[in-house]
């Protein structure tokens, strides 16, 4: 994949899922590509338009000395302005886990972003995804 125009890389949805999904061993949900869209959203969720995804982390409790939590709050922090809503630990309603949306369903990753998460940078499924600040 290369950057478009702007710098940045366009990673659909789907995409990006897969990778946290297969490469990381997160869990990814909410979404019609990898499971049923529960019926708790807000009438006008990105979710009823294929547009978000939830990402859980059911992978060990703690990994290398970060807890799951942590490790969620980390990797929100390394994708924050990549789409219209990344929201997890500390934002109200997502305290168990990550909210990825973008309008299209395209987020647009920066080098550093895209490096992580699709280059190894982030070391697989022990990845604790530290050291990005919003």
């Amino acid at each position: 994949m290369q950057p478009q125009a702007d710098g940045l890389y366009h990673v659909p949805i789907v995409q990006l899922g897969e990778r946290l999904r297969d490469n990381f061993g997160l869990t990814i949900r909410e979404h019609s590509h990898f499971d049923p869209v529960d019926d708790v959203h807000a009438p006008n969720s990105y979710h009823y338009h294929d547009e978000a995804i939830d990402v859980q982390d059911w992978r060990d409790d703690v990994i290398d000395g970060v807890s799951w939590k942590d490790r969620t709050s980390n990797l929100r922090n390394l994708l924050k302005g990549s789409g219209a809503e990344v929201l997890g630990p500390g934002d109200k309603g997502h305290d168990s886990h990550l909210h990825l949306a973008a309008k299209g369903g395209v987020f647009k990753l920066n080098q550093q972003q895209y490096d992580t998460l699709f280059s190894g940078g982030a070391g697989g499924k022990g990845a604790t995804f530290a050291g990005f600040t919003p």
